[in-house]
């Protein structure tokens, strides 16, 4: 209970983490410049590692079920050091810690930008041993809802993702979506042993749910946004405990996707970004959500305008009659590209998706000249033009399907995998 406490930030947000000889670092809150001072006695009890961390033959300590916290070889690091510095208006800090008995050696890393009043978090893990790793969280925030009736005050917007119908939010209480104070905290449990997750599995990362979420506090309209920066599999996770909710936000994970890191003497994994941020209502979460992506946005050279013709267009069934009409029409509106979708190398008509592979122009499609005069008339009009590829796969009924041997295609119990027609 006597363990330092040391604050770290920016005049928009702050961060307050305990540490100890005998305990991990402990991220206690991330406060604003609004809120009230910090209580930490009040928090230091649901207070969770800053990093949660799952290792092979090392499970939990302290809960079950299937939640990604209270993981032994997480509590079992300790602080060795932390490094602060700014540069180009960036404030930077990272922790060091260690587990020297098991060989871990972690490094968590927050910044905050001037301009962008938003919480970048990411974690690194070295060994000094062999060791499976089974989870690493990108955040842990724990605390959240603390002395208040979470399951009714506090709710969960998330967003379903569907194919053409993008950016469904909807907002739910934790008791809707089955989350409870079930009063075992009186008893010395942490808590219920449910739940509230989001899931997505391979490199559409965006699939079914976006990698967001908001939680609201439904008294005060006060809003904790987050999103996990990564176009593969990713998780995220909320639960009751002591009094309170965590957070957790990671990249995969052995329950969720069946995945594991072995990391030998001197490997590093690195996680999956995430981001938090802390607003007052929707558009104050949005505006620093906005900011915070236009600051680490990679460079682009140019950033020109393009037309594709797939959706609510032609529906990978170009011909020359077709793109000629859209090619005029894409020009006079100030397009810079035009991009030719799925469909241009299918003499079938309408028997590309299992076919695809060889990548050789459809010869009935563009009569008179051939693809090659499409491409002309692109560039006739002022136009760079694109062709769109799925190098990825190969159609069970291509060629290639039968001309490259099964080494080439990924496999699973020695059978290629297959999907829809295609391998």
């Amino acid at each position: 209970m006597n363990a330092p406490i040391f604050q770290w930030g920016t005049d928009a947000l702050r961060l307050h983490i305990t540490h100890g000889e005998h305990e991990p670092p402990r991220l206690l809150a991330v406060t604003t410049a609004d809120d009230p001072d910090l209580d930490p006695a009040a928090y230091r009890r649901a207070a969770l590692p800053v990093v949660e961390l799952a290792v092979a033959g090392s499970g939990r300590h302290g809960t079950s079920g299937k939640r990604h916290v209270d993981g032994l070889a997480g509590q079992r690091l300790r602080l060795v050091t932390w490094q602060q510095h700014v540069e180009a208006g960036v404030h930077r800090l990272r922790l060091d810690l260690a587990d020297h008995e098991h060989g871990l050696e972690v490094k968590v890393h927050y910044s905050i930008a001037d301009d962008a009043p938003a919480l970048h978090t990411w974690v690194e893990v070295g060994t000094t041993e062999s060791v499976v790793l089974d989870y690493v969280s990108s955040l842990t925030l724990s605390g959240l809802g603390l002395g208040r009736r979470w399951e009714d005050e506090f709710a969960l917007w998330q967003a379903a993702n569907p194919w053409s119908g993008e950016f469904r939010w909807r907002r739910a209480t934790l008791a809707e979506l089955g989350l409870y104070d079930v009063g075992m905290v009186a008893y010395d449990q942490t808590g219920s042993k449910n739940r509230v997750c989001a899931t997505s599995t391979g490199s559409w990362s965006t699939s079914e749910r976006l990698p967001m979420g908001i939680l609201e506090d439904l008294r005060t309209g006060r809003m904790l946004g987050w999103q996990i920066e990564h176009n593969g599999a990713w998780h995220y996770e909320l639960g009751d405990r002591y009094d309170s909710v965590y957070l957790t936000a990671s990249g995969p994970a052995a329950a969720e996707h069946q995945w594991s890191q072995r990391l030998e003497p001197g490997e590093t994994f690195r996680t999956a970004p995430a981001t938090v941020v802390i607003g007052n209502d929707l558009e104050e979460v949005a505006t620093a959500l906005t900011a915070h992506r236009r600051r680490i946005r990679r460079p682009h050279a140019e950033a020109p305008i393009i037309y594709n013709d797939f959706l609510n267009g032609l529906m990978a069934d170009p011909t020359t009659a077709r793109e000629l009409p859209l090619i005029a029409a894409a020009a006079d509106l100030g397009a810079e590209v035009f991009c030719i979708d799925a469909g241009w190398y299918d003499d079938e008509g309408g028997g590309w998706w299992d076919s695809v592979g060889e990548w050789k122009p459809s010869v009935n499609r563009f009569p008179d000249g051939g693809l090659a005069a499409v491409i002309d008339e692109i560039r006739a009009a002022g136009l760079r033009p694109g062709l769109w590829l799925e190098p990825e796969v190969v159609g069970v009924r291509s060629p290639i399907a039968r001309s490259l041997p099964d080494a080439a295609f990924f496999q699973r119990d020695g059978q290629r995998l297959t999907e829809w027609g295609r391998h």
